[in-house]
């Protein structure tokens, strides 16, 4: 079946991949948000937290406080 026919795209999976990627290490890691970056693909923190707002409506230091406090 091809991709189109399933209803997503290359790119939408590859953020989907991505942001799950980026959300596990961030919520059971204290690795910096700069050194996740790296864990997705991303080549540098601004372009993960540019990605990450865009999807996540937050910044990753946001969200993990989020998620900190949820627990």
């Amino acid at each position: 079946m091809r991709l189109e026919e399933a209803g997503t795209s290359y790119q939408r999976l590859l953020d989907e991949v991505r942001q799950q990627a980026a959300r596990q290490p961030l919520e059971d890691t204290p690795l910096e948000a700069g050194e996740i970056a790296f864990v997705p693909g991303f080549g540098e923190l601004n372009s993960f937290t540019r990605a990450f707002r865009g999807s996540e409506g937050t910044t990753p230091a946001r969200w993990r406080t989020a998620q900190a406090r949820a627990s």
